[in-house]
C-alpha cells in the first residue's frame, strides 16, 4: 500500500480486518452480546437435527458457525452463533435482520426434553401487572456463555449440580437446580417430539417442581399453539455386548411385553431368552440374559412416542410405561432427562434396552457412512423384521415415527413479532421444506408443509441428497398432526404415466 496515503491504507486494513472477522464463526464477546438471539428449549430427539438446519440454513454453512456445549454435570445445554452472510436463503424471510454483520445466536437446551418446550409455555404465571396470571412467563435455564472457555469454533461450558449429578441422583433435573454456566431465562420457542395435548397421564412431567418448571392442565397444554415441523423416526436400542443375545430381530408386540414386564403388577418378558425372534420365532439370547430397561422421565416426548407406538397409550388404552422398581432393594428406576444420558446409561449396561431417535446410532450427523460408531456396544434393532431408516418410514414400511412441533411462547412481549417473532416464523416455514430439513437420519419431510408446501409423490422425492445419514424424503404419509392418528396417504401425484 502506498504509504502516501496513510489515511486510506488505515481504512482498507479496516475493512479488510472487518470482512474477515464478519466471515468467521463469532468469538465469544460477539456470541455474548448478539444482534438477535432465540431461546428454544426441547425435544433432545430434536436437537441435532435443529442444530444441522442452523448450520446449513441460516449461517449458510456449518462451518461458519460457533458452538457452545455444556460439559460436567449436565452435558444438555447448547449454543449456536453465527453471522449469516446476505446470500443465505434465510435472508428472503428474515429480511433487514440480515445485513452480512448482524450477529445471531440461538440457545437450545434439551435437558428435560420435550416437557421444557410445552410445560413453562402453556404455564399459567401472576405478574403484578396480572394477577391473574399469563401463559409463556415461567423461566428455565438456559447456557450462558459468559464463563466459556476456547476458541471459537467450538467453546465448552461447566455446569455443576451441587445437589448430585444427573442423572446418577436426579436432584438438579426436576428442580432445574444447575450452576455454573448458566442463567435464567424465558423460552420462546419450544420444541416437542409429539404434540404438546400428548404430555398427559404417565406422561405428564409430575416429576418436575413446579417451582422451577411451571404446571399445566391437560386443557392449558393442549390449546398451546404448535406447528408440526418435520417427521422424527425412533428405533430400539439393545445393549449386545458380552451378552448371549444372538438376535436384534424385535416384533412390535415382543418390545410392548418387554414395557409392560418391568412393571411388577403386569406380565410381560424380563429376560432375553424369553423373547422370540420377529422372523424365525428362536429365541433372542442363547441362554439366559435379563433385560434392563432404560427409560426416559415422564415428560419426554420420546417416552411419550415409544407409549403411543407400542402400547397405544393414551390413545385408546389405559396401560402405559411405568417406572420399573428393583425386585430386591424395591427402589424405583433411575430415569434418564436426556438421550444422551439414556442412550449412555445403556450404553454401559449389558442387556438393556432403550428407545430414541435413529440418527444417535450414528457416528456422526455429517458422516457419509452408515456404520455405527458412536454407541459401539449396541445395536440398532429392526422391528419385524424392517431396519429403522428415515426411507424406511417414507416407503411405509416403518412406522415408528412421529411428526415434531414447534410451540411459540404465546406472550408477544417474550417474543417481539418484528425480531424473535421473524426468525420463529422462518424457523416454521424454511426448515421443513424438503431442501432445507436437517441432514439427519432420522429426518423426513412433512408433506404440505413449508412456505413452499412439500408435494408427495411416488417415486418418493429426495432433498437431493446421496449419504445416508443426509438423505431425506417428502414422507407420502402423514399423522396430520395428531400422534394417534394412523398414517394415512398424502400422494398427490402418482408415478409417470
Amino acid at each position: 500500500m502506498n504509504s502516501k496515503y496513510p489515511l486510506i491504507a488505515a481504512a482498507v486494513a479496516a475493512a479488510l480486518s472487518l470482512s474477515s472477522l464478519v466471515h468467521a464463526q463469532p468469538v465469544l464477546s460477539q456470541a455474548e452480546n448478539p444482534t438477535y438471539s432465540l431461546v428454544i428449549a426441547g425435544s433432545s430427539a430434536a436437537k441435532s437435527s435443529i442444530a444441522a438446519a442452523i448450520g446449513n440454513d441460516l449461517c449458510t454453512n456449518s462451518s461458519l458457525m460457533t458452538t457452545f456445549s455444556s460439559t460436567g454435570a449436565s452435558t444438555n445445554f447448547f449454543a449456536y452463533s453465527c453471522i449469516p452472510p446476505n446470500t443465505t436463503a434465510a435472508n428472503s424471510e428474515l429480511g433487514s435482520l440480515i445485513n452480512g454483520s448482524n450477529v445471531f445466536t440461538i440457545y437450545y437446551r434439551d435437558e428435560g426434553g420435550s416437557v421444557t418446550g410445552a410445560l413453562p409455555l402453556a404455564s399459567t404465571v401472576a405478574t403484578t401487572s396480572n394477577p391473574d396470571g399469563t401463559q409463556g412467563l415461567q423461566q428455565l435455564l438456559r447456557l450462558d456463555l459468559a464463563t466459556c472457555t476456547g476458541a471459537a469454533p467450538t467453546y465448552s461450558c461447566a455446569i455443576t449440580c451441587t445437589n448430585g449429578t444427573n442423572p446418577a441422583a436426579p436432584v438438579c433435573g426436576v428442580n432445574d437446580s444447575w450452576a455454573g454456566a448458566t442463567v435464567s431465562d424465558h423460552v420462546q420457542m419450544g420444541v416437542t417430539d409429539v404434540e404438546p395435548a400428548q404430555l398427559i397421564g404417565l406422561d405428564y412431567p409430575s416429576d418436575y417442581v413446579s417451582n422451577n418448571f411451571g404446571s399445566a392442565t391437560a386443557s392449558q397444554l393442549a390449546t398451546l399453539s404448535h406447528k408440526t415441523f418435520v417427521d422424527q423416526v425412533f428405533g430400539v436400542f439393545i445393549n449386545t455386548e458380552g451378552t448371549s443375545i444372538t438376535s436384534t430381530d424385535l416384533s412390535t408386540e415382543a418390545y410392548a411385553n418387554i414395557l409392560l414386564g418391568a412393571n411388577p403388577s403386569t406380565p410381560g418378558f424380563t429376560d432375553w431368552s424369553e423373547v422370540p425372534d420377529a422372523e424365525t420365532g428362536a429365541p433372542m439370547a442363547s441362554s439366559p440374559q435379563a433385560i434392563v430397561r432404560i427409560d426416559r422421565e415422564p415428560g419426554s416426548g420420546t417416552r411419550t412416542s415409544a407409549n403411543i407406538f407400542f402400547l397405544d397409550y393414551p390413545c385408546s388404552s389405559s396401560s402405559g410405561i411405568v417406572d420399573s422398581v428393583n425386585a430386591t432393594t424395591g427402589a424405583a428406576e433411575v430415569d434418564n432427562y436426556s438421550t444422551g444420558n439414556e442412550l449412555t446409561a445403556a450404553e454401559g449396561t449389558p442387556g438393556a434396552v432403550a428407545y430414541a431417535s435413529i440418527d444417535n446410532w450414528y457416528s456422526s450427523l455429517s458422516s457419509p457412512s452408515s456404520a455405527q460408531t458412536l454407541y459401539t456396544n449396541m445395536a440398532l434393532a429392526t422391528l419385524n423384521g424392517v431396519f429403522p431408516s428415515n426411507k424406511a418410514a417414507a416407503a411405509g414400511a416403518y412406522d415408528y415415527w412421529f411428526e415434531a412441533t414447534t410451540v411459540e411462547n404465546p406472550d408477544a412481549t417474550i417474543v417481539p413479532a418484528a425480531t424473535t417473532g421473524k426468525i420463529i416464523s422462518w424457523i416454521q416455514n424454511d426448515m421443513p421444506q424438503i431442501g432445507s430439513v436437517p441432514d439427519a437420519a432420522d429426518i423426513d419431510a412433512i408433506p404440505g408443509k413449508g412456505a413452499t408446501p412439500n408435494v408427495a409423490k411416488v417415486p418418493l422425492v429426495t432433498n437431493g441428497q446421496t449419504t445416508v445419514t443426509k438423505e431425506a424424503y417428502i414422507n407420502p404419509y402423514t399423522r396430520n398432526g395428531g400422534s394417534c392418528n394412523v398414517p394415512s396417504e398424502a400422494v398427490q401425484n402418482g408415478p409417470p404415466a
